[in-house]
């Protein structure tokens, strides 16, 4: 028996790397060739107990298992058994993989109809998207910008507005919004008829019989 407890314990079975999803539960097993050891688990060289929250150890005869939490305990791994002879330790790897994050492109809350205006006038045109977006308009395929021919662009995070200052008949034409975000592109569009404005009536002085 004074034999036994002098030597050095040995690992049979030793830990292997274990990698699962960020919040699931992840298991290490270990087994000894029967000694009298005291065991100690530990994450990233910090010991564990089962007082922690995320932490489950248990133990029969030589077999020792460790359950934690891999949302808060990935990384190293450690094993220790030890007596009066020596320690022996192990160690493996606890990767904790994120879920996969999927994105939706975006969706238009209003839908853009076409419009009939009169040159010179001021005209606005709002698109709102359920989720952030970038935006970018479009007239007739070439992109606009804001303080370029009068006109002014306004972007939030889920919403855009363009405004034509003072619309003119060259502004005449099919109008493209496209919003994007890490899932993809959304777009709609609109025909903006301009109509010619009333002209003032030209005064010429000269005699009337």
């Amino acid at each position: 028996m004074e034999e036994t407890r002098r030597k050095i314990p040995v690992i049979k079975k030793t830990l292997i790397d274990q990698s699962v999803k960020t919040g699931d539960m992840a298991n290490f097993e270990v087994s000894i060739e029967p000694n009298e050891v005291s065991v100690q688990w530990y994450s990233n060289q910090k010991q564990l107990s089962e007082e922690m929250p995320g932490v489950k150890i248990s133990c029969q005869n030589f077999d020792f298992k460790l359950t934690v939490d891999s949302a808060q305990y990935a990384g190293i791994i450690t094993f220790k058994a030890s007596n009066e002879a020596g320690t022996t330790e192990a160690s493996a790897n606890l990767t904790a993989i994120p879920e996969k994050i999927i994105y939706k492109p975006p969706e238009f809350s209003n839908t853009l109809s076409d419009i009939s205006v009169t040159e010179k006038d001021k005209v606005e045109v709002t698109i709102e998207s359920t989720g952030k977006a970038v935006f970018e308009w479009a007239l007739n395929d070439k992109i606009l910008q804001s303080g370029v021919d009068n006109i002014t662009i306004r972007n939030e995070e889920s919403k855009s507005i363009l405004i034509f200052n003072e619309v003119t008949m060259k502004q005449a034409g099919n109008i493209k919004v496209t919003a994007t975000n890490e899932g993809g592109q959304a777009s709609s569009s609109f025909n903006m008829t301009v109509k010619e404005g009333a002209v003032a009536p030209e005064i010429i002085e000269g005699q009337f019989f």
